[in-house]
């Protein structure tokens, strides 16, 4: 204790020493002095006044409180009983006396002061009523910053005696406190600056006291010119410096997002479907059936259409688990296949021995076509068929034809040794040799089989050897380096046998439709754009100046053909129309015309698969391939039905996607039993693949046990003296009916039954037992969900009252600077004081030093008590 009263007693004494200092240059008139030490570019005017504090300067002045403790209501006491009140006068303009603090700033490394523009300061004229800084009610400016008056603050090495008003309560020198008596509650907080300082020493009871004025740093705003002047000085360096790194950045980002945003495609009526809001693959979830099947909208639909079904292959990277998806003429969903990762494609109905088969071909497990093959399901969704490649290990994706004389064509491809010099390539390279195969769908026996590298060179590509990829992985892009990435030059994509025997095949890389003679293997004739073409186009290149092209088929054979043009095949290609093409042919004198193209209004351009199909009505149906859509054109071109099962503006990144997409007639008849969700006194029910279901009907059966259990199966029957009860009928309403329960079901055993037009029981569903329900007909699983948005709701209210509450504490202590580190206050050897520079945490009051007198009766100690020790 004797050493911290020892420290105490010289803070004082250096105190009184920089106070009597000042005030002997004071009394001396030195003003020059003062002027030169602190403010060596100002006019001073040293004015001495006796209370009450009398006008002095201009009129702004004048009004200006002279002292803190004259605004804290303590002028009489600050008198000091007649005693005489000094006050400095700095005559200088507002601009002048911010360019004098900033000077001081500089030097001292400091804060930018923020200044405000009182009313009660004149223009020419600013009050400073303490030795760093101006005042005027309520606020100060000093070095350190703007202050705002706060209170009275006593730290305490033991006992205080504060007057009448109360005690100061001990705190062992390191607590500070507040003297009791004061009305006013005055908090702890960040950012304290210390007025007026003064302490008590008592030797013989080892008591002590430091008492200040406590001032806290507060946002005081100043003219718009002033902010916007010192904005830009202090903000110019940084804003240039963003300024290039912006520029900097927008060059090193331009290549790639202009590149990007090219391949965005917007147009002004889009939808929130079109613009990927509802997701890029936007699809629908069943109460009763686990997997997630494609959303489509159709923003064009004309009864015009056909009537059939639609089999698309549903895969693409925003498609969890792709399959094969058949969707009746609106887009609602029939069936689906489950429990596949790998891709289905050329998803289609066809007929093998005067029975209607649902074709495709998938790949092996992780997409690998080595352990792929091509399948028929019957009606009831049963495979009875798969076929292999004969001798060669790739099942394409390409092609899976079954031709009028019941055989399969496919596609396969093998890599093969060949000199690839003449395309730019190695010379001991690889190349992708592509073949077609007819096969026996029984035995599998190979009927008939062609070779592209047989009879189209490497030279007859158009593919570029530059865009090549050395990954093995992706498909159909190797360079031809070695085995594992052969260059695919041909790019066999469709293949279709006619009644003469022979093959028109499509060959997308050399931009070619060929006829292939069905004994020989030879190139009857080729209609092309690129290096092969034996056809004069009588309509200026529109028949014959297709590229990267799919689906060949014949319309009227030997006559008229159609394919799908995609016209695109990368980005930074020619801008074309891609689109279904028909073309009508004069074999014999080599003559093609183009008949009819079908482009999508919006001008939709695939870089990869598509195909078109000519329908029993009349119309043509078009698949955009790697663009999730598909349009219904009549054959004069009029645009009638127009799906999306994907977001437009995003269909060249290829999102979601189909091989190829066709309309057919198709009957199911699963064996498996129709599914049952019970949800709120609500049964769902769907049957996937179910085409004749007409309506549902719902049955119980009283008391549990007393007839088939879960599990029974479809036409399970209660027997005995159990009763089977109709309780409820629907007409089916899409793939998932929805059916409201009746009262008296919960227990019970129920099951769901489905009906055809005639009322024929077609299949049932698993007895399930009707669980109970709340009074608000919530599942335990809505339940769950609302419980946790009120939690979750609950917990954003409390966080917006948090943060609000911290926001308004941050705003009142706006620029507040922490004068110390320590959360219950400053120790005694901490309290500002005076050095070398005079700069201080706060101000001094120039107020004549005296000796003795007695503490207020209101709490405060008398300022006449001041530096007295």
């Amino acid at each position: 204790m004797t050493a911290i009263n020892t420290k105490l007693a010289e803070d004082v004494k250096a105190i009184k020493t920089l106070i009597q200092a000042i005030f002997d240059a004071i009394n001396a008139a030195d003003a020059k002095a003062l002027q030169a030490h602190f403010f060596p570019s100002a006019n001073l005017t040293i004015i001495r006044q006796d209370p009450p504090l009398a006008p002095a300067g201009p009129a702004g002045a004048s009004t200006a409180p002279a002292a803190p403790a004259a605004r804290d209501g303590n002028a009489q006491e600050e008198a000091g009983g007649g005693e005489e009140k000094l006050t400095v006068v700095i005559r200088t303009s507002i601009e002048e006396f911010v360019r004098l603090i900033e000077d001081g700033q500089k030097k001292r490394k400091g804060r930018l002061p923020v200044l405000h523009e009182a009313p009660d300061l004149d223009a020419t004229e600013v009050r400073v009523d303490a030795l760093f800084g101006v005042a005027w009610s309520p606020f100060r400016v000093t070095f350190d910053g703007v202050l705002h008056h706060y209170g009275t603050m006593v730290y305490t090495l033991g006992r205080v005696d504060a007057g009448e008003g109360g005690k100061g309560k001990a705190g062992g020198g390191e607590k500070v406190w507040r003297v009791e008596g004061l009305t006013q509650n005055y908090r702890r907080t960040p950012g304290w600056s210390v007025d007026e300082v003064w302490g008590c020493t008592d030797d013989d009871d080892d008591d002590g006291a430091i008492q200040s004025a406590v001032w806290k740093h507060a946002p005081v705003l100043t003219s718009g010119r002033d902010r916007a002047r010192r904005l830009f000085r202090s903000a110019r360096v940084r804003v240039v410096l963003l300024i290039a790194a912006v520029v900097a950045l927008g060059f090193g980002a331009s290549a790639l997002w202009t590149r990007v945003l090219s391949r965005v495609h917007l147009h002004h009526d889009l939808s929130w479907y079109g613009l990927g809001l509802h997701g890029l693959a936007p699809s629908v979830q069943y109460e009763s059936f686990d997997a997630r099947t494609p959303w489509l909208e159709f923003p064009r639909w004309d009864a015009r259409c056909s009537q059939d079904y639609v089999f698309l292959g549903w895969r693409g990277h925003e498609v969890d688990e792709p399959g094969a998806v058949i969707l009746d003429s609106e887009g609602g969903l029939v069936w689906r296949q489950t429990g596949s990762s790998i891709d289905q494609n050329d998803v289609k109905t066809q007929v093998y021995r005067g029975e209607t088969f649902l074709t495709f071909q998938m790949d092996g497990p992780e997409g690998d076509q080595l352990q792929g093959a091509w399948y028929m399901m019957d009606e009831s969704y049963t495979v009875r068929y798969r076929l292999r490649p004969h001798e060669f290990p790739h099942a394409d994706m390409h092609e899976f034809h079954i031709s009028g004389d019941d055989t399969a064509l496919v596609i396969t491809t093998i890599p093969v040794p060949y000199d690839l010099r003449s395309i730019g390539g190695p010379e001991h390279g690889w190349l992708e040799d592509c073949y077609f195969q007819e096969l026996d769908v029984e035995t599998g026996e190979l009927l008939f089989q062609w070779s592209s590298a047989a009879h189209f060179p490497p030279n007859t590509t158009m593919e570029a050897q530059n865009n090549c990829l050395i990954d093995p992985n992706a498909r159909f892009a190797g360079c031809g380096n070695d085995r594992d990435t052969p260059f695919d030059y041909y790019h066999l994509n469709s293949v279709e046998k006619d009644s003469l025997g022979n093959y028109l095949v499509s060959a997308r890389n050399i931009w070619a439709i060929s006829y292939i003679d069905g004994r020989t293997g030879d190139v009857l004739w080729t209609l092309g754009a690129g290096h092969v073409n034996d056809f004069a186009d009588l309509t200026g290149g529109a028949a014959t100046g297709f590229s990267w092209q799919h689906h060949a088929r014949w319309v009227d054979e030997g006559r008229t053909l159609s394919f799908f043009d995609n016209h695109y095949h990368r980005v930074g290609d020619p801008r074309g129309e891609s689109g279904g093409r028909v073309v009508a042919l004069d074999v014999e004198n080599r003559t093609a015309a183009l008949r009819a193209a079908y482009n999508h209004p919006h001008h939709i351009r695939p870089e990869s698969q598509g195909n078109m199909q000519h329908l029993d009505n009349g119309n043509y149906l078009v698949g955009w391939g790697s663009s999730g859509a598909f349009t219904e054109f009549a054959a004069d071109g009029e645009v009638l039905c127009d799906a999306r099962f994907g977001a437009e503006a995003f269909f060249e990144f290829s999102p979601v996607s189909s091989y190829r997409v066709f309309r057919g007639a198709w009957t199911g008849r699963p064996t498996y039993p129709p599914s049952v969700a019970i949800v709120g006194g609500k049964v769902f029910v769907s049957w996937n693949g179910a085409t004749e279901v007409d309506r549902w009907q719902v049955e119980k059966i009283d008391g549990v046990g007393s007839g088939p259990g879960p599990g029974a199966g479809a036409g399970a029957r209660s027997e005995g003296a159990a009763a089977v009860e109709v309780v409820a009928q629907q007409f089916r309403d899409g793939f998932e009916t929805e059916i409201r329960l009746p009262k008296g079901t919960v227990g019970s055993m129920i099951r769901v039954v489905a009906l055809d037009e005639g009322g024929e029981e077609l299949g049932a569903s698993d007895f399930l037992e009707v669980p109970g329900w709340n009074i608000w007909g919530l599942t335990p699983y809505s339940v769950i969900v609302l419980t946790s948005l009120g939690i979750l709701a609950t917990s954003l209210c409390g966080a917006v009252i948090c943060w609000t509450c911290v926001w308004r504490r941050r705003r009142q202590m706006a620029g507040y600077e922490a004068l110390d580190g320590q959360q219950g206050g400053w120790k005694l050897d901490e309290v500002p004081r005076p050095d070398a520079q005079h700069r201080l945490s706060g101000e001094m009051t120039l107020a004549s030093p005296s000796r003795g007198g007695e503490g207020g009766g209101d709490g405060q100690t008398s300022r006449r008590d001041a530096y007295d020790t």
